[in-house]
């Protein structure tokens, strides 16, 4: 994890806020525990992370996992803090909030307060996010012939792999990528 700069760390804790007050307009904090929830460290995941989007970090030693105070961290990919991407920020440092609630699993319960953030369309955002992180990183596509499926990989297949639809063996198709 890697410390943010102050314009990072000012969008990070305005984040935690609006998350934050959600959780407490929910009756999952309380006004006790809000002040735990404020002074958990905020930083971002590094740069080349394209699969993880949050990450919820406890404190070493702890026995167990279950109030605010036992959370050594909480960090955000640094490309939630655009614009663009600014209500999918909101609602990962929500979900790793709930974690810091106690609900370390993704369980029913998880689940249910989860479900309970206002803006519907932000949460399912994830997915488009882990595109476009590896549309900014990925050098070649895999193509397949038939369907027109394509794989964002960072090595060629060589012809060593098949479409998932299919089963027609794909075409490496280099690609310049967008930011790398």
């Amino acid at each position: 994890m890697a410390k943010p700069s102050p314009e990072q760390l000012l969008l990070l804790e305005d984040f935690r806020h609006i998350a934050s007050q959600v959780l407490v307009e929910l009756g999952v904090v309380t006004r006790n525990m809000l002040a735990s929830i404020d002074q958990i460290p905020l930083t971002v995941l590094k740069r080349s992370a394209t699969i993880r989007h949050g990450s919820t970090k406890w404190k070493i030693g702890m026995p167990v996992y279950g109030t605010p105070d036992e959370v050594g961290e909480i960090s955000l990919h640094p490309e939630l803090l655009k614009p663009s991407w600014r209500s999918y920020g909101v609602w990962v440092m929500y979900h790793e909030l709930i974690h810091a609630c106690g609900y370390v699993r993704h369980d029913r319960t998880f689940r249910k307060i989860e479900a309970c953030w206002p803006e519907k369309a932000s949460k399912g955002l994830g997915k488009y996010f882990t595109t476009y992180l590896r549309s900014k990183k990925y050098e070649w596509n895999w193509t397949c012939p038939s369907c027109n499926s394509v794989y964002l990989r960072q090595r060629k297949s060589n012809g060593r792999y098949a479409c998932r639809n299919c089963k027609e063996t794909l075409v490496d198709v280099h690609r310049i990528p967008q930011n790398s």
